[in-house]
């Protein structure tokens, strides 16, 4: 019987409702964004808005997940967001086109990229790079590689190195021509051969779609290995998917270039091997120790907003411990030891540069993964 109307439950009991949207400072470490041309690439353009920066498009924008990434994306770029989201993650990819299709190299304009970097670069603190020519639909474009290598160098608190594939592991020229320009990236080795009918895809997207899959006792990701943790969506990084010899694994290591080998358990499971970037510093170092940053940032400058707050000895130590309340949780958590803080007193602080107070080491500590111990250093800006 249809008895609602006219009763208690639609005259007498009210409830208010209120849609509440609360913000998730810090959620940009737990994202990536790769930057493209317009059109290879891309199934559904209207998914995709545009970007302005002072008045002018300079880019345009979508958010895609595992859920509808295949509808927005086809060929290469499918391929790889195919395997990013086979880890588990849930978290999204922003996908930023800065160009029309190139057809070849000298079509790539480095002022294009820098202003689509320029206006999309806080949304995800990973970065990575899908850009081919019409005459080489198989290579990524090198220059747009290494300049988006230079952008992210100027950018440490809101921007991982470039996580880049190789396929060519020792003999890739791509890392070569990275090393050679002085700039820094995150590479990672399966031997694909596009010849014999292999898809190619980004093994460096797998190891942060690993990352971004289960989060870590502080309650956030950041932190996370970049290595070492069993799959089954990669094979080993030899030749159909066969183990690599020592003599390989040796040469990748001296290069400081991930590879995966199995677990040996019969189950297929994998691991990457090597966290490092060209340069031998450790990802999942850097990417705690900017998270940090940037919540010790965010979380000054909420303190100082508030009515009547002035840089004083009270306020001073009021910043300093909620600095040491965002790293302690990471020691809590156990993936950070030896924690000290080592910002000077109040009375030796540094002088104000352009409105801000820069303390460049105010805490150490010992990142701690399986493997190995890396020193690391944060700043607190003021």
């Amino acid at each position: 019987m249809d008895d609602f109307l006219g009763s208690v439950a639609q005259e007498d009991v009210e409830f208010s409702t209120e849609v509440i949207v609360t913000a998730n400072p810090g959620d940009n470490y737990a994202h990536l964004a790769i930057y493209i041309e317009k059109e290879r690439f891309i199934k559904d353009a209207d998914a995709f808005s545009e970007v302005k920066k002072g008045g002018v498009v300079v880019a345009e924008l979508a958010e895609v997940t595992s859920s509808n990434y295949n509808t927005v994306t086809k060929g290469q770029l499918a391929t790889w967001l195919a395997k990013y989201f086979a880890t588990g993650t849930s978290n999204s990819v922003y996908l930023v086109t800065f160009c029309d299709k190139l057809a070849n190299a000298d079509a790539f304009t480095a002022d294009d990229l820098s202003a689509a970097f320029a206006a999309t670069h806080q949304l995800a603190y990973f970065k990575s790079i899908l850009v081919c020519t019409d005459d080489k639909e198989n290579e990524l474009l090198s220059s747009a590689v290494v300049e988006l290598c230079k952008i992210a160098a100027a950018d440490t608190l809101l921007s991982s190195l470039p996580l880049l594939p190789s396929y060519a592991g020792t003999e890739d020229t791509l890392y070569t021509t990275v090393k050679a320009a002085g700039y820094d990236a995150f590479f990672s080795y399966k031997k694909l051969d596009t010849a014999n009918g292999d898809e190619l895809y980004n093994p460096a997207l797998v190891t942060l779609g690993i990352a971004l899959s289960v989060i870590n006792g502080t309650g956030v990701y950041a932190g996370n290995a970049f290595d070492f943790v069993g799959n089954t969506v990669m094979s080993a990084s030899g030749e159909n998917g066969e183990a690599l010899s020592v003599t390989e694994q040796s040469a990748l290591k001296n290069i400081n270039m991930q590879y995966w080998k199995y677990v040996g358990d019969t189950t297929g499971q994998t691991v990457a091997y090597g966290a490092k970037s060209i340069n031998g510093s450790h990802m999942s170092a850097l990417w705690l120790v900017a998270y940090c940053n940037y919540m010790c940032k965010v979380s000054t400058a909420n303190y100082m907003a508030g009515r009547g707050v002035r840089v004083t000895l009270d306020s001073y130590n009021a910043i300093i411990a909620m600095m040491t309340n965002v790293v302690s949780s990471f020691v809590i958590a156990g993936i950070l030891g030896d924690f000290a803080v080592t910002a000077p007193a109040y009375s030796d602080r540094p002088a104000a540069a352009s409105d801000e107070i820069i303390i460049p080491n105010a805490w150490q500590a010992t990142y701690q993964d399986k493997l190995r111990k890396v020193k690391v250093t944060g700043q607190l800006t003021i």
